[in-house]
């Protein structure tokens, strides 16, 4: 499963042309020998789950009820195992655990140097706006039992 940057139309702008197709950079062309899932949005917020299937050239297609998150421009690999609900690295956090801070809430501005981390850190996604259709297929694609 690849989580494609943020297709938005307000966002092509800030995009490296490098980074502009990156789903057809980095697979090779189908059939693969694996199935393969991008989550994208196509100019809008509206996501879809965009899947190939182990040893076939057709993509089947399903809309998500998530939305691209309009501030954010890409996930991180951080973000991937945290849902949006977590106390900790969440974006909008529900928990009644409380450590103290949100990581996922800190919005960075102030002064330079002021931090003890670097803002790059602060500054990428914590969390998957996509949590729950992640969790939904891994649940989906393991077996249960005997």
């Amino acid at each position: 499963m690849l989580f494609e940057r943020n297709q938005a139309t307000e966002m092509r702008a800030l995009i490296r042309p490098g980074n502009a197709d990156l789903p057809n950079t980095l697979l090779p062309t189908a059939p693969r020998k694996y199935n393969v899932t991008v989550v994208s949005n196509q100019g809008s917020q509206v996501v879809e789950a965009r899947r190939v299937a182990a040893g076939d050239t057709a993509t089947s297609a399903v809309a998500l009820s998530a939305q691209f998150p309009y501030d954010t421009f890409s996930l991180s690999h951080v973000a991937l195992p945290f849902p949006p609900d977590d106390a900790l690295y969440g974006s909008a956090p529900t928990s009644a655990e409380n450590f103290g801070i949100h990581l996922g809430t800190v919005a960075v501005r102030g002064e330079r140097g002021a931090l003890i981390v670097s803002t790059d850190t602060l500054m990428r996604a914590s969390s998957n706006p996509f949590f729950d259709y992640m969790l939904g297929r891994i649940d989906g694609d393991i077996p249960t039992g005997p």
